[in-house]
């Protein structure tokens, strides 16, 4: 491991020790080349599609993901660890995804209560979210939470108003810790335009590492938030 993005913080008294060569959307190509690596990771939702031709220009290779499920990530860790040689590694962290994605689904279907509507946002001022080609969205559908938008027509991440996620059949509100630091930022965040969703008592804080980071943190991600799908129980009585 030659160099990351500022990103990249787990583990952190590992990482600390690895060069940064810029943002997910910023990385500065000439420090790329400079560290001369073998192979470059990046992916369709986080790293412009510039940065990886010019690399690839320059002669590297580059591993590009594109991650739209739950399955994506599990075939994902196995086509990583394949070209990292390390096969087996690859194969055992997808079966952990594939395990706890079967184990969310069943908990999911043996509940009974049908799916919870919820809008969740990744940027406020103004609000975005995004549709069901989105990985988090697959996120929230394993374990039995139904995000209102995502019928949406258009890009995958855009934005809503607040009118409109009062017209939708949002129940809840959920806060992912990024994004954007709703976390940091709660009372700044005015969410009581939002309608029954926005309400006190409707509006829950989640990690965003659960909702967005693919790979490794995929199957604990499935299970963090199926725990806040049993904590909301049946949406409430309008």
């Amino acid at each position: 491991m030659v160099g990351r993005t500022r990103f990249c913080i787990h583990p952190a008294e590992w990482v600390a020790t690895v060069p940064h060569v810029g943002g997910t959307k910023d990385a500065d190509v000439a420090k790329i080349l400079a560290l001369q690596p073998d192979l470059v990771v990046a992916d369709k939702d986080e790293n412009p599609l510039a940065t990886v031709q010019a690399l690839q220009e320059a002669g590297v290779e580059v591993l590009w993901s594109e991650i739209d499920g739950v399955q994506d990530a599990a075939d994902f860790l196995r086509t990583l660890g394949t070209r990292c040689g390390v096969a087996a590694a690859g194969g055992r962290l997808a079966g952990e995804v594939e395990a706890a994605l079967g184990e969310v689904t069943k908990r999911t279907a043996g509940a009974g209560t049908g799916p919870v509507p919820v809008f969740c946002p990744i940027w406020y001022d103004p609000w975005m979210t995004f549709d069901r080609t989105a990985y988090p969205h697959a996120m929230l559908e394993a374990v039995g939470l139904r995000n209102v938008f995502g019928d949406h027509a258009g890009p995958k991440y855009f934005q809503v108003t607040a009118q409109e996620v009062a017209a939708s059949q949002a129940a809840w509100t959920l806060l992912p810790t990024e994004p954007y630091p709703f976390h940091k930022r709660r009372d700044a965040v005015a969410t009581s335009a939002l309608g029954a969703a926005g309400q006190e008592g409707q509006v829950v804080e989640i990690d965003g590492e659960a909702l967005t980071w693919f790979g490794v943190r995929t199957a604990s991600g499935l299970r963090e938030l199926a725990k806040i799908r049993a904590s909301l129980g049946g949406p409430p009585i309008r």
